[in-house]
């Protein structure tokens, strides 16, 4: 949605609107900075996940820095359900026995304590023993003029492992 905002919106239609949120997945960074150019407003970029009370971090808006989801929000505790109700399977799978969940996201903090979802295990191309990020690939492709959309998986190779 923040993608055709930023490529085809109308900012005089959205000139009553102040604050735009996202979470669900990472907003590429060239698509962010064309929004704010556009409307003049960061899109505040969030995470959480069901497991870990819905909210876990926010962007600050007087504070943005793109890729990033923010630090994890004031007055808020992260914390830990016990587990998928009746699936102890699945539990642990995801649950470790000092208290982790894994969650499949990659990330890490940095010195301001800005948490950066940096992609999915499962989204990872492991190519000639090289770890390959579509978000960061995707990421570069989006600056390139005229791209809209994109994605970027792996598929099987016989001599690679993956190929993107």
């Amino acid at each position: 949605m923040y993608n055709l905002l930023a490529r085809r919106g109308e900012p005089e239609v959205m000139k009553s609107v102040h604050t735009f949120i996202s979470g669900g997945a990472s907003i590429p960074q060239p698509v962010s900075q064309a929004f704010h150019n556009r409307y003049h407003h960061p899109v505040q970029e969030g995470y959480g996940l069901t497991e870990a009370s819905p909210v876990v971090c926010m962007m600050p808006a007087g504070k943005p820095k793109y890729l990033t989801s923010g630090p994890v929000l004031p007055g808020v505790e992260a914390y830990v359900r016990k587990g998928y109700w009746e699936k102890p399977e699945e539990t642990r799978k995801v649950l470790t026995e000092d208290g982790w969940l894994h969650t499949g996201d990659l990330a890490y903090m940095d010195d301001e304590q800005y948490i950066y979802i940096v992609d999915r295990i499962k989204d990872l191309i492991i190519m000639n023993g090289e770890n390959i990020y579509p978000g960061e690939v995707e990421d570069c492709i989006y600056e390139v003029e005229g791209v809209g959309e994109c994605a970027v998986v792996g598929h099987p190779d016989p001599l690679r492992g993956q190929a993107v």
